[in-house]
Parts: C-alpha cells; sequence; structure tokens
C-alpha cells in the first residue's frame, strides 16, 4: 500500500478517526517515521469520533511513543516485546479501552473493521 500523502502534509484537517495498518514490516516503517505522535494525537487530531485504531501495530508505532502508557492493547506475535512505556497487553483478538481500537492481526481483521465502522457510525 502507497499512500497519496502523509498525515504531516495533511497536517491542517482535522480526523474523526485515524487507522495505523500493521503487520511486522509496516509497524516498523510507521514507527520510523518523526514526529509520529503530534501527527496523530496533537491538538489537529480531534473528531467526532475521536478514535484512534491500530491493527496490529500498536505495540510498536504507539508503544514507542509513549502512547500506550497505562492504556490496554492487543497486537500480534512479539510486537509486544517494543512496549516499554507501561502498556498492558491484554487477552482476545480485538480490544478498546477508551478511544484506542486494537487488533490482533489478520485473523482478526473484520471484527476490528467493523468495530471500528460501528464507533464510527455512534455504535
Amino acid at each position: 500500500m502507497v499512500a497519496d500523502s502523509t498525515l504531516t502534509e495533511r497536517a491542517g484537517i482535522l480526523y474523526d478517526a485515524v487507522v495505523l495498518p500493521g503487520g511486522p514490516q509496516g509497524s516498523v516503517n510507521l514507527a520510523a517515521k518523526p514526529g509520529r505522535r503530534g501527527v496523530y494525537f496533537g491538538p489537529r487530531y480531534r473528531g467526532k469520533a475521536d478514535l484512534s485504531e491500530s491493527c496490529s501495530a500498536a505495540a510498536r508505532v504507539l508503544g514507542g511513543n509513549g502512547l500506550l502508557k497505562g492504556r490496554r492493547y492487543v497486537c500480534s506475535g512479539e510486537l509486544w516485546q517494543h512496549v516499554t512505556d507501561g502498556g498492558v497487553r491484554g487477552p482476545g483478538g480485538r480490544l478498546e479501552d477508551g478511544n484506542l481500537i486494537s487488533g490482533k492481526g489478520l485473523g482478526h481483521v473484520f471484527d476490528f473493521s467493523f468495530t471500528v465502522a460501528a464507533r464510527l457510525l455512534g455504535g
């Protein structure tokens, strides 16, 4: 997947949600980009749903930027080993903790996706 632009380039836009697609190499690529924290969770990220979603990339991307402290999440494989900020790995294939929805990987992508859609639609 190749994006048309980066969130940094679209910093003036307010988002209802930001979805971080994961996978082993995808999460490495996302975590390697500078300024991830300010782009995803700064003052420009305030939409009607105020959701953040992460499909298995949460451990490496969010945890690597200090954004899982005290939060529960799930992720695939050994990505949990990259959480050094106090995030708590939970059970199951999909987990919601406030405005954070995390998924464990491809085997749970439909449950994750339908949960994201339901929350965006107010359910």
